[in-house]
């Protein structure tokens, strides 16, 4: 499967709609059945991001070392549960919404369940194409899930990480907002979350990546947290949010990426392929070496 391309020209296929035709007889024809159209899927769009992720850090080194990747405003987790169960990577999402990995499971069941129509499904060129089947060989038996750190991840959260009283008081006020589910009461030992304060720090301060797919308000909070502790990162920007942030010079997308890039000299820009054409695909990057220092 290819990775990322430094161009803009990825374009979905069309889905070609059937139309009845009307037979000599004048009854019309039974449908065609419809084109599948699993390739194409936005859902896909989180395995494009890992394939760039995947050839541009060093992966097994994170596997080694155990340092923890955050995945920022991660949604239900896909990136994570993704980056754990296949590059055996710590990873913890941070977002105040609830994860569910129950879909990936029930893929990743059926998969294995029916090796044949999953060797079709591995066939990139193919329509029926599903990216996980890629990976089927590579997930263990026992399936780990992701850690869970139920926050926004705002300016002012970073700003309190220096000190750990202000900390706690942070992160208090923002749990109180994002209250335990039912089944985190009844079964408190069987959740990922984090509700730890102490925890909670540790895991953002002692981080060896930082990853967003489409972060939204949550953007230029991930690359000055990276900035910050001059760790390796990659934010894929999406919504510019000016209502969110009203003294912030830009308006439009184009102008939100040159803002963020100026954070640092050293900041790389890339374009991955995508299945939407109106997605935003470009990503903004820094690798380890990004940090060094120039000696003159």
């Amino acid at each position: 499967m290819s990775s990322y391309v430094l161009s803009q020209d990825s374009k979905a296929s069309p889905i070609r709609l059937c139309l009845p035709i009307t037979q000599q007889y004048g009854g019309p024809a039974p449908l065609p059945p419809p084109t599948s159209t699993r390739r194409e899927s936005r859902k896909n769009n989180i395995y494009h991001f890992l394939a760039f992720i995947s050839s541009t850090f060093n992966l097994p080194k994170l596997s080694l070392t155990q340092l923890p990747v955050l995945d920022i405003a991660g949604g239900k987790g896909d990136l994570s549960w993704l980056l754990q169960n296949i590059h055996t990577v710590h990873s913890c999402v941070i977002d105040p919404h609830n994860t569910n990995h129950k879909h990936l499971e029930k893929s990743l069941s059926f998969l294995l369940a029916h090796p044949a129509e999953c060797s079709l499904r591995k066939i990139v060129t193919e329509s029926t194409h599903q990216p996980l089947a890629l990976y089927v060989d590579k997930i263990p038996a026992r399936l780990v899930t992701p850690k869970h750190l139920r926050i926004h991840l705002t300016a002012d959260i970073i700003a309190t990480l220096h000190d750990p009283e202000k900390w706690g008081m942070a992160f208090t006020r923002e749990s109180s907002l994002s209250p335990p589910t039912a089944n985190e009461i009844r079964s408190p030992e069987s959740t990922n979350r984090i509700t730890s304060p102490s925890l909670a720090r540790t895991t953002l301060l002692s981080a060896g990546l930082i990853l967003g797919f489409h972060p939204d308000a949550a953007t230029e909070p991930a690359i000055d947290l990276a900035l910050r502790l001059t760790i390796p990162f990659a934010i894929v920007p999406c919504c510019v949010t000016p209502h969110l942030f009203p003294s912030r010079p830009v308006k439009t997308h184009e102008e939100f990426v040159d803002y963020l890039q100026a954070k640092h000299v050293r900041m790389r820009k890339a374009v991955i392929a995508l299945n939407k054409e109106s997605a935003k695909n470009v990503v903004l990057f820094m690798r380890e070496d990004d940090y060094i220092t120039e000696i003159t």
